[in-house]
Protein backbone atom coordinates (compact mmCIF):
# COMPACT_ATOMS: atom_id res chain seq x y z
CA UNK A 1 0.00 0.00 0.00
CA UNK A 2 1.49 3.25 -1.26
CA UNK A 3 0.53 5.53 1.77
CA UNK A 4 1.88 8.68 0.36
CA UNK A 5 0.77 8.08 -2.76
CA UNK A 6 -3.40 7.68 -1.14
CA UNK A 7 -2.64 11.21 0.65
CA UNK A 8 -1.65 12.51 -2.64
CA UNK A 9 -4.38 11.63 -4.38
CA UNK A 10 -6.92 12.89 -1.70
CA UNK A 11 -5.17 16.28 -1.44
CA UNK A 12 -5.08 16.86 -5.22
CA UNK A 13 -9.15 15.37 -5.17
CA UNK A 14 -10.01 19.07 -2.79
CA UNK A 15 -7.67 20.93 -5.44
CA UNK A 16 -9.88 19.95 -8.51
CA UNK A 17 -12.47 21.38 -7.16
CA UNK A 18 -10.72 24.68 -5.88
CA UNK A 19 -11.05 24.27 -2.27
CA UNK A 20 -8.52 23.40 0.45
CA UNK A 21 -8.56 20.83 2.98
CA UNK A 22 -7.88 21.08 6.86
CA UNK A 23 -5.90 18.08 8.62
CA UNK A 24 -9.52 16.95 9.91
CA UNK A 25 -10.92 16.82 6.68
CA UNK A 26 -7.81 14.76 5.64
CA UNK A 27 -7.84 12.92 8.82
CA UNK A 28 -11.11 11.36 8.09
CA UNK A 29 -10.69 10.69 4.00
CA UNK A 30 -7.58 8.72 5.43
CA UNK A 31 -9.75 6.58 7.26
CA UNK A 32 -11.85 5.81 4.82
CA UNK A 33 -9.36 4.98 2.07
CA UNK A 34 -6.16 3.39 4.49
CA UNK A 35 -9.33 1.69 6.79
CA UNK A 36 -7.95 3.03 9.94
CA UNK A 37 -10.61 1.30 12.76
CA UNK A 38 -11.55 4.89 14.24
CA UNK A 39 -10.41 8.78 13.89
CA UNK A 40 -10.54 10.18 17.54
CA UNK A 41 -8.44 13.32 18.37
CA UNK A 42 -6.46 13.12 20.65
CA UNK A 43 -4.02 16.28 20.66
CA UNK A 44 -3.23 19.13 18.56
CA UNK A 45 -0.52 21.69 19.05
CA UNK A 46 0.95 24.80 17.27
CA UNK A 47 1.67 23.17 14.14
CA UNK A 48 -0.13 19.45 14.15
CA UNK A 49 -3.31 17.66 15.43
CA UNK A 50 -2.75 14.11 16.47
CA UNK A 51 -5.71 11.00 15.93
CA UNK A 52 -6.00 7.96 17.39
CA UNK A 53 -6.42 5.48 14.39
CA UNK A 54 -6.98 2.00 16.64
CA UNK A 55 -4.88 -0.92 16.50
CA UNK A 56 -2.43 0.99 19.38
CA UNK A 57 -1.37 3.63 16.28
CA UNK A 58 -2.01 7.66 16.57
CA UNK A 59 -1.97 9.29 12.79
CA UNK A 60 -0.08 12.99 13.42
CA UNK A 61 -0.42 15.45 10.48
CA UNK A 62 1.88 18.05 11.02
CA UNK A 63 3.78 21.23 8.72
CA UNK A 64 6.57 21.04 11.47
CA UNK A 65 9.25 19.35 9.64
CA UNK A 66 10.97 19.34 12.65
CA UNK A 67 9.05 16.40 13.64
CA UNK A 68 9.62 14.63 10.24
CA UNK A 69 13.66 14.68 11.08
CA UNK A 70 13.26 13.34 14.60
CA UNK A 71 10.57 10.97 13.43
CA UNK A 72 13.02 9.14 10.89
CA UNK A 73 15.99 8.81 13.07
CA UNK A 74 13.25 6.18 15.09
CA UNK A 75 11.28 5.23 11.93
CA UNK A 76 11.23 1.14 12.03
CA UNK A 77 12.92 0.47 15.79
CA UNK A 78 11.91 -1.22 18.56
CA UNK A 79 12.10 1.35 21.42
CA UNK A 80 12.29 0.75 24.94
CA UNK A 81 11.42 4.21 26.27
CA UNK A 82 10.85 6.41 23.36
CA UNK A 83 6.90 5.95 21.39
CA UNK A 84 7.51 3.28 18.21
CA UNK A 85 7.39 5.07 14.73
CA UNK A 86 5.67 3.35 12.15
CA UNK A 87 5.57 5.40 9.27
CA UNK A 88 7.12 8.67 8.00
CA UNK A 89 5.82 10.84 4.80
CA UNK A 90 6.93 13.89 3.64
CA UNK A 91 5.45 15.22 0.56
CA UNK A 92 6.67 17.00 -2.03
CA UNK A 93 5.96 19.79 -4.67
CA UNK A 94 2.97 21.86 -3.38
CA UNK A 95 2.30 19.50 -0.43
CA UNK A 96 5.39 20.36 0.46
CA UNK A 97 4.91 21.16 3.88
CA UNK A 98 2.45 18.42 5.12
CA UNK A 99 4.42 15.73 7.36
CA UNK A 100 2.58 12.27 8.22
CA UNK A 101 3.48 10.28 11.00
CA UNK A 102 2.42 7.30 12.14
CA UNK A 103 3.51 5.80 15.64
CA UNK A 104 2.42 4.07 18.74
CA UNK A 105 -0.42 5.36 20.83
CA UNK A 106 0.83 5.64 24.60
CA UNK A 107 -1.41 5.63 27.62
CA UNK A 108 -0.61 9.44 29.11
CA UNK A 109 -1.17 10.66 32.85
CA UNK A 110 0.11 13.86 32.53
CA UNK A 111 -1.35 14.42 36.43
CA UNK A 112 0.38 11.08 37.55
CA UNK A 113 3.68 12.32 35.84
CA UNK A 114 4.11 15.97 36.93
CA UNK A 115 3.46 15.09 40.56
CA UNK A 116 6.48 12.32 40.18
CA UNK A 117 8.63 14.51 38.00
CA UNK A 118 8.48 17.45 40.40
CA UNK A 119 9.62 15.05 43.10
CA UNK A 120 12.29 13.75 41.32
CA UNK A 121 13.15 17.14 40.48
CA UNK A 122 12.52 18.57 43.87
CA UNK A 123 14.65 15.62 45.66
CA UNK A 124 17.32 16.27 43.08
CA UNK A 125 17.74 20.11 43.31
CA UNK A 126 17.26 20.37 47.28
CA UNK A 127 20.36 18.08 47.91
CA UNK A 128 22.44 18.31 45.16
CA UNK A 129 21.67 21.53 43.21
CA UNK A 130 24.43 23.55 45.05
CA UNK A 131 27.15 20.74 44.04
CA UNK A 132 25.84 19.75 40.38
CA UNK A 133 23.24 22.40 38.84
CA UNK A 134 19.76 21.99 37.98
CA UNK A 135 18.91 18.52 36.76
CA UNK A 136 16.89 19.41 34.14
CA UNK A 137 20.15 21.63 32.88
CA UNK A 138 22.16 18.60 33.65
CA UNK A 139 20.03 16.05 31.32
CA UNK A 140 19.34 18.28 28.80
CA UNK A 141 23.34 18.84 28.28
CA UNK A 142 23.48 14.89 28.62
CA UNK A 143 20.79 14.15 26.29
CA UNK A 144 23.11 16.92 23.81
CA UNK A 145 26.33 15.16 24.60
CA UNK A 146 27.61 18.03 26.16
CA UNK A 147 27.57 16.38 29.61
CA UNK A 148 29.56 13.02 30.34
CA UNK A 149 28.08 9.39 30.89
CA UNK A 150 30.42 8.95 34.19
CA UNK A 151 29.29 12.24 35.39
CA UNK A 152 25.16 11.35 35.44
CA UNK A 153 26.46 7.66 36.48
CA UNK A 154 27.73 9.63 39.28
CA UNK A 155 24.61 11.84 40.20
CA UNK A 156 22.42 8.32 39.49
CA UNK A 157 24.81 6.47 42.45
CA UNK A 158 24.07 9.45 44.93
CA UNK A 159 20.66 10.25 43.80
CA UNK A 160 18.88 6.65 44.26
CA UNK A 161 19.55 6.32 47.77
CA UNK A 162 17.23 8.82 48.60
CA UNK A 163 14.49 7.98 46.44
CA UNK A 164 11.86 5.10 47.05
CA UNK A 165 8.71 3.58 46.25
CA UNK A 166 6.56 5.10 42.57
CA UNK A 167 9.64 8.24 42.20
CA UNK A 168 12.28 5.76 42.21
CA UNK A 169 11.09 3.81 39.56
CA UNK A 170 9.83 6.88 37.20
CA UNK A 171 13.56 8.16 38.24
CA UNK A 172 14.77 4.64 36.06
CA UNK A 173 12.44 4.96 33.41
CA UNK A 174 13.43 8.72 32.73
CA UNK A 175 17.41 8.09 33.34
CA UNK A 176 16.92 5.41 30.37
CA UNK A 177 14.57 7.36 28.33
CA UNK A 178 17.19 9.98 28.10
CA UNK A 179 20.21 7.40 27.51
CA UNK A 180 18.07 6.15 24.73
CA UNK A 181 17.38 9.37 23.40
CA UNK A 182 20.87 9.99 23.15
CA UNK A 183 22.14 7.26 21.67
CA UNK A 184 19.67 7.40 18.76
CA UNK A 185 20.82 11.39 18.22
CA UNK A 186 17.08 13.05 19.06
CA UNK A 187 17.60 16.23 20.24
CA UNK A 188 14.18 17.67 21.56
CA UNK A 189 14.52 18.34 24.74
CA UNK A 190 10.88 18.96 26.25
CA UNK A 191 10.44 16.47 29.25
CA UNK A 192 7.16 17.86 30.16
CA UNK A 193 3.85 15.71 31.35
CA UNK A 194 2.01 16.08 27.96
CA UNK A 195 5.66 14.65 26.22
CA UNK A 196 5.55 11.46 28.36
CA UNK A 197 3.27 8.75 28.50
CA UNK A 198 3.47 4.37 29.25
CA UNK A 199 3.85 1.94 26.87
CA UNK A 200 2.17 -1.26 27.19
CA UNK A 201 4.56 -2.84 29.33
CA UNK A 202 4.45 -0.20 31.66
CA UNK A 203 7.84 1.43 30.58
CA UNK A 204 7.82 5.44 30.25
CA UNK A 205 8.57 6.86 27.08
CA UNK A 206 8.88 9.58 25.17
CA UNK A 207 6.20 11.47 22.93
CA UNK A 208 7.90 14.58 22.03
CA UNK A 209 6.27 14.57 18.65
CA UNK A 210 2.77 15.77 19.69
CA UNK A 211 1.30 12.56 20.40
CA UNK A 212 0.69 12.99 23.74
CA UNK A 213 -0.72 16.65 23.86
CA UNK A 214 -4.41 16.72 24.99
CA UNK A 215 -5.93 20.31 23.97
CA UNK A 216 -8.80 19.67 22.60
CA UNK A 217 -9.22 22.96 20.63
CA UNK A 218 -10.06 22.93 17.54
CA UNK A 219 -7.53 25.56 15.87
CA UNK A 220 -5.37 23.72 14.10
CA UNK A 221 -7.49 20.80 13.18
CA UNK A 222 -9.72 23.13 11.06
CA UNK A 223 -7.47 25.31 9.93
CA UNK A 224 -6.65 25.17 6.13
CA UNK A 225 -3.19 23.46 5.18
CA UNK A 226 -3.76 23.93 1.42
Amino acid sequence: MNIKKIIREVLENYNLFGGGITPLQLGFKLKKKLGFKELRKIGEGTSGVAFSIGDGKVLKITTDKTEYTEAMKLKGRKNNHIADVYGVYALTGEYKDIVIIISEHLKTNPVKIDKLEDSLYNIFNNLFKNKYGYLNELIFGYQLKSKSRALIEQIKKELFPHLEGEVKVYAEHFFNMIEELRNLNVTSADFGPMNLGYKKNGNLAYLDFGFGIEDESENFANTLII
